[in-house]
């Protein structure tokens, strides 16, 4: 428990503090990306339930909004429901979202441990042995797939995806063609 806190108040290059995942902005895209951030450097942890803007005594604000959106659909939830459910979430959500020649099961641990009395999630991340992707999709949830031409005659097709890794305390984008 007290590593969990010392990495929870000191983010670094292998910690990363997230408040919700729910929220369609982390869901879609804040939560996948620092993953695949971890996987494209050297790992680290993800804890959802912490808020980063807060003092030091308010940071732990445990998992109770992402625990109210999956009751509101499923009802009543023990522990042990509530973290298979919201575990298997996130997992749909970085199978829609990644993409890599790498599985990323072993890659991942998760853990839910409880601090303070509240409920965190603490996601293990591995370094992928292979290139993570963050795949771009269109409204129809399909990859954005781009025609390339050469003198008016489609030559290829190309997906545009997104490189994200690791640099010091925060998340790096590098353009990919």
């Amino acid at each position: 428990i007290e590593k969990i806190k010392e990495r929870i108040l000191n983010e670094t290059q292998y910690s990363e503090n997230k408040s919700n995942f729910y929220q369609p902005v982390m869901q879609n895209g804040v939560i996948p990306k620092t993953i695949q951030s971890f996987l494209n450097a050297d790992g680290g942890y993800l804890y959802i339930g912490v808020k980063d803007d807060a003092p030091p005594e308010e940071k732990i604000i445990g998992l109770d909004e992402d625990r109210k959106t999956l009751e509101e659909r499923y009802g009543k939830l023990s522990d042990d429901k509530f973290s298979d459910k919201f575990r298997s979430d996130v997992e749909k959500t970085l199978d829609k979202f990644l993409a890599s020649d790498a599985s990323f099961g072993s890659l991942l641990d998760f853990d839910f441990p409880v601090i303070d009395g509240k409920m965190l999630l603490q996601i293990d991340v591995k370094r992928s042995p292979a290139p993570v992707f963050y795949k771009c999709l269109n409204r129809n949830n399909k990859e954005t797939v781009f025609e390339i031409c050469l003198n008016g005659n489609e030559v290829t097709r190309r997906r545009l995806d997104e490189f994200h890794y690791r640099d010091g305390s925060r998340k790096r984008h590098c353009e990919t063609f």
